[in-house]
């Protein structure tokens, strides 16, 4: 398409430039992104999410055979807004198979996981962003060895990950850092080098809708 490669062509071209401070990047990087997905039209987004479906469940098939827990566990998944990599493709695959699924609730500086089983559990929350219905009676999930799917505004393949600035997804990992974590992307999300700081927490996997790979 004429349009992604004019956005992978301005992702790179922002990867030429240089800055004296890590935040002033971080900004910077943010605005362009958004730019870049923002163009995103309607069609492409289904059908990268659509490709991006089939990467994560091949991916997870693939890790089943080597981590027993997720047999019978869960999947932690966020649920998408505007123009982010979806999930609720990835969702609704998991559910045919029977793999259970949590989503987040901002509970003040913090996440919180809950089990849903379908769309009904979910309603308007923090940001404009679907939660778990607090009224609905849902159970904590607590597997601390979960996947979970994580939001970024850009990963590279070292795992680095710019998020929004909120801190959440941070904070959790650091709370439980046992989860296996993989961050979910289109293309042009994917560059060369994030800036970074030291208390940034890396993902170990990353999927987009042409492929899906580990961190070693």
């Amino acid at each position: 398409m004429e349009r992604n490669v004019r956005q992978e062509g301005l992702a790179s071209s922002y990867l030429s430039m240089t800055f004296e401070n890590c935040r002033e990047q971080k900004a910077s990087l943010r605005r362009q992104i958004k730019q870049l997905r923002k163009a995103i039209s309607a069609a492409e987004k289904e059908e990268w999410d659509h490709a991006l479906c089939g990467s994560f469940i091949q991916a997870l098939e693939t890790a089943m055979e080597d981590l027993p827990q997720l047999q019978d566990g869960f999947v932690y998944l966020y649920l998408d807004i505007g123009k982010e990599a979806g999930t609720r493709q990835i969702i609704n695959q998991l559910w045919r198979r029977n793999i259970r699924t949590a989503v987040p609730k901002v509970v003040g500086r913090e996440l919180n996981f809950y089990e849903i089983s379908k769309w009904d559990h979910v309603t308007l929350g923090y940001m404009g962003i679907m939660e778990p219905d607090e009224t609905a009676g849902l159970p904590l999930a607590k597997q601390r060895d979960a996947i979970v799917a994580v939001p970024g505004i850009a990963f590279d393949r070292d795992g680095f990950r710019l998020g929004y600035g909120g801190g959440f997804y941070d904070r959790f990992f650091s709370r439980e850092p046992e989860h296996p974590r993989w961050g979910l992307a289109y293309p042009f999300q994917l560059i060369g080098s994030v800036p970074h700081e030291e208390w940034d927490q890396k993902v170990n996997g990353l999927v987009t809708p042409k492929e899906a790979f580990i961190i070693k």
